[in-house]
């Protein structure tokens, strides 16, 4: 994505709040104000769409010859997330930009909306967090500010260990567990060296065999060093027999295209055979096998040609290289104790000794992944209770919010690209769908033509979390839903859906903000639309603007009436504005009964009742208000009305229970989620401090469960291949963009394995 086409999130922030500080400066109603602000934001959008017209072009998935978009250098690394859930951890500052931004950069050239995707955005809960400058988890997460948060802890005591030991606990809480790998390195063997292998591969009978006495041993497979030897005469095979044919297929110079210009220096674009002599090694076998954008042509090249057991073996084993044993793991959680908690530590944190003691007794024997989870959550509360208060105060922070400036985003895993189907196309779609017969799916995802995977430039720069994926992607989502309700887990997708929906709750920080917006505005001493009050009323006001109700302002409420009954109404209805109405023709009653007491003089609440209960009687009140220069009170007494109709923190808090009940609390749920004993009972005793941070530690326990247990078995299941069949009906363009990194591989061993029943091609 280029600069032009990226709206940094300083410069969206500051169109919002100079447009809202200039409706508070006009005393403009806040309709006015929201639309200006949006005018604003369809302007700034207008950019973003005009510059993505021009990008656009270069990440269509075309024949390589014909897209100069796909001879560029790759970008820097990104992880996709899902914007809208609070447990995906992220690693660089730009990633943290608000929903409002990611939105807007999220935007196609042709629709308004990505209707295949499941995204939550709210411009409301960006304004509050911007305007009440509530602590939240990003504070820590982001790079940026833990570094500022770092520097400005510096004289406290304690405080820059316990921020390290939270940085450095959250890591180890993100390494991918030693279960997963153990799960990893048994598919390995099932699928390439079990004696019933669908795929196996060619090496000695007698390594084989002692891998297999190795996997059938009491330990295990322990670290995928065990196929270390097997790996090397893979690669050796690969690079004396398949690549040099390789390197003879239009695949290779397809490849060598992507990132040289013919006619340039040392360039090999047309070459026959063989790499020239005077050219660097950029395209031998080992830069290949390095290179994600490389490799992609050589995988194709082995699946077109049914050759790609060893292949896929490797890249499998090597994946699992890469992933932490026991004892790796172990000896993380080993580091965290010896250098923070135990007795005499050179950063000892000095938490409870209580909290010392347990962890000094947990660590005498393995150590529990999650041992230190109620110390990291003691230290979250210490930030937020100590050391945020000053902190967001602080020069440093506070120019860093108003002068942050970021670089272009990198590419969201759902890519720019989004298929050009509307709402009611995609429920008719999902419909369809439905009615499909599998085969036909399965046969409709082999039909995918390898070479135009291959051609997907620039793959490297996306780095695909598959969970993400498969939460975020509508047609993907029911598919992995389906496949868990097999397996009686559907209720762990279901339950991050409704923290999900939880999440968008305004909750207590938008009343908050609208209560102190009203005082501002009308009631405290500066308020340029000041509305009569006593002193009384005034500092009862004040005094719950820290604990905000719907019915804060209900005695303010009722005198603001009383005056418009006193004061206005009698006149009003004697006025020549009142007589536009025409009541005698519409509601003949209600003018019979309003002239007869304008006759007495006898007015009361219910005549004053009926006018601000109809918008068309409001609506001409308001102009006979403005005529005489008194329409703050009925401006007050509207928006205090808006305020009282917010969800107030009471809403939040039975959404809260209502999730606790149907999926955590064991005592009540049909389905519980298994959590830790310590995080179920934190969570069931302190429902009343519900914020939108309430769930954070319990989904990303779902989401690792499912990560670890559910994700791989479902890339490797029929109902994957169904899945992509299904993206290819819809858009094929759409299912070869999402096949990148973990999805691209399943995907190759699909048709890997289905293509074994036919008879393979002469070499």
């Amino acid at each position: 994505m280029g600069a032009a086409a990226s709206v940094e999130d300083s410069v969206l922030m500051d169109a919002v709040r100079e447009e809202y500080a200039k409706g508070e400066a006009a005393g403009a109603p806040d309709e006015a104000v929201f639309e200006a602000i949006q005018a604003r934001l369809r302007h700034l959008e207008d950019t973003v769409d005009s510059a993505r017209a021009t990008e656009e072009a270069k990440d269509k998935v075309v024949i390589v010859a014909e897209d100069p978009g796909l001879h560029g250098s790759p970008s820097d690394h990104a992880l996709g997330r899902l914007t809208s859930l609070s447990y995906v951890h992220l690693d660089t500052t730009q990633e943290r930009g608000k929903q409002v931004s990611q939105s807007l950069k999220a935007i196609p050239t042709t629709l308004k909306q990505d209707h295949t995707k499941y995204r939550r955005p709210t411009i409301t809960r960006e304004l509050v967090d911007d305007l009440s400058m509530a602590f939240t988890i990003d504070v820590l997460v982001d790079p940026a500010t833990f570094k500022l948060l770092l520097a400005f802890s510096r004289d406290v005591p304690f405080a820059v260990d316990r921020l390290q030991f939270w940085a450095d606990v959250q890591n180890y809480r993100s390494l991918p567990s030693a279960q997963y790998t153990d799960r990893m390195l048994r598919k390995i063997y099932e699928k390439f060296v079990s004696p019933a292998s669908p795929t196996p591969i060619c090496v000695p009978t007698q390594m084989l065999a002692e891998i297999r006495a190795l996997y059938e041993s009491p330990a295990g497979i322990q670290s995928a060093g065990v196929f270390s030897d097997a790996q090397a005469l893979c690669k050796r095979d690969l690079e004396k027999d398949v690549f040099p044919r390789f390197r003879k297929h239009v695949l290779f110079q397809n490849m060598v295209s992507l990132g040289e210009v013919a006619g340039a220096p040392l360039s090999c674009v047309a070459q026959p055979d063989a790499l020239p002599g005077d050219v660097d090694d950029r395209y031998s076998f080992d830069a290949v096998l390095n290179d994600e954008n490389k490799l992609r042509f050589f995988k194709t090249y082995c699946i077109e040609s049914r050759t790609a057991e060893n292949l896929v073996f490797y890249c499998e084993v090597e994946e699992c290289k890469r992933l932490p044993n026991q004892s790796y793991i172990q000896a993380r959680a080993r580091k965290i104790f010896d250098t923070y908690i135990k007795e005499g530590a050179k950063r000892h944190i000095n938490l409870t000794a209580s909290m010392h003691e347990e962890m000094a007794t947990k660590s005498e024997g393995t150590f529990d992944p999650i041992m230190y989870h109620d110390a990291q959550y003691l230290v979250v509360e210490y930030v937020r209770l100590e050391l945020w208060g000053p902190f967001s105060h602080s020069p440093e922070y506070l120019a860093f919010t108003q002068q942050q400036t970021s670089s272009a985003a990198g590419p969201q895993h759902w890519d720019p690209y989004h298929p050009a189907i509307t709402e009611e196309q995609m429920r008719i779609l999902m419909a369809q769908l439905d009615e499909t017969e599998p085969e036909l799916l399965y046969d409709r995802a082999m039909a995918i033509p390898v070479t135009a995977l291959a051609n997907v430039g620039k793959a490297s720069s996306v780095q695909v979390d598959p969970l993400v994926m498969l939460l975020h992607d509508k047609i993907a989502h029911r598919a992995f839903k389906a496949f868990l309700v097999k397996r009686h887990k559907e209720h762990c997708v279901a339950f991050i859906d409704e923290v999900d929906e939880f999440n968008t709750l305004p909750g207590i920080e938008f009343m908050h903000h609208t209560a102190k917006k009203l005082y501002k505005k009308y009631v405290s001493d500066a308020a340029k639309l000041q509305v009569d009050m006593s002193t009384k009323l005034r500092q009862d006001i004040v005094a719950k603007l820290s604990s905000p109700t719907i019915d804060m302002f209900k005695p303010v409420v009722h005198h603001v009436k009383q005056g418009l009954l006193r004061d206005s109404l009698l006149r009003y209805f004697k006025s020549p504005t009142f007589a536009e109405l025409k009541l005698t023709g519409s509601d003949p009653q209600l003018a019979s009964e309003i002239t007869t007491a304008v006759t007495k003089g006898s007015l009361e609440m219910p005549h004053l009742d009926v006018i601000l209960a109809n918008p068309k009687y409001v609506g001409n009140f308001k102009k006979f208000l403005r005529l005489q220069h008194c329409v703050e009170n009925l401006i007050f007494y509207e928006e205090v009305e808006e305020f009282r109709r917010l969800p107030s923190y009471q809403i939040v808090l039975r959404s809260a229970k209502k999730i606790i009940d149907k999926y955590i609390n064991i005592n009540t749920s049909r389905h519980p989620i298994r959590l830790p004993d310590h995080l179920h009972d934190a969570m069931v005793a302190n429902l009343d401090q519900a914020d939108k941070t309430y769930f954070t530690d319990a989904v990303q326990e779902v989401m690792d469960s499912l990560r670890t247990q559910d994700v791989p078995d479902f890339l490797d299941s029929s109902a994957f291949l169904a899945l992509v069949g299904s993206w290819a009906l819809m858009d094929e363009q759409y299912a070869i963009r999402q096949l990148i990194g973990d999805l691209e591989l399943a995907y190759f061993r699909h048709r890997l394995y289905l293509s074994q029943a036919k008879p393979k091609t002469a070499r």
